[in-house]
């Protein structure tokens, strides 16, 4: 058993202790992406002008290629969710599918939409509430029963070298956004 297995099921015995604690973890795995996401939106359009739009380009950009990358990862490394390897782990929810784990798309997704602010001109605030709500999701996931904690460490990963070329592809093009 690996040791990333083995924080997994540590981390799994923690579950069914508390309910308004399962209830909590269980939104931010599953719903909070939602809010995450609708608050960036808005953010993005009330300062279109200033940073809205270069953030907006480079965080559809960076899901759009790290999304692909992920599923080609799955594709090439068969790595299933903990309950295929596990059947008697608690988990707070089903997961829409099993046959891939890593890396962690809620993860890439949510982190997507943090990456971009280090190059723009926004406040240390508005980089940490995303960066926490990126890290929020991916943890509760691991607490929630669907994913190892290599697997959001990969989501991170993934979406903060994918958001890196895009920016390195943007300026190498002299696009100006970023």
């Amino acid at each position: 058993m690996s040791i990333n297995q083995k924080i997994f099921l540590k981390i799994n015995t923690l579950q069914k202790r508390n309910s308004s604690i399962d209830a909590v973890i269980n939104f931010f795995a599953q719903y909070y992406l939602f809010v995450h996401g609708a608050i960036a939106l808005y953010i993005m359009s009330s300062n279109w002008e200033m940073f809205g739009q270069r953030w907006f380009i480079v965080t559809a950009l960076t899901l759009g290629f790290a999304i692909m990358l992920s599923y080609l990862t799955g594709v090439l490394h068969k790595h299933p969710r903990p309950i295929v390897t596990f059947p008697n782990i608690h988990q707070l929810f089903k997961p829409m599918e099993t046959w891939k784990s890593f890396p962690s798309d809620h993860t890439i997704m949510s982190l997507s939409f943090f990456w971009p602010l280090l190059v723009l001109p926004v406040s240390i605030g508005s980089m940490m509430f995303f960066l926490c709500g990126g890290v929020l999701i991916g943890a509760s996931r691991v607490f929630g029963g669907v994913h190892y904690p290599a697997d959001i460490v990969g989501g991170i990963i993934y979406s903060g070298v994918t958001c890196y070329i895009v920016i390195i592809l943007i300026r190498y093009l002299n696009l100006f956004i970023v």
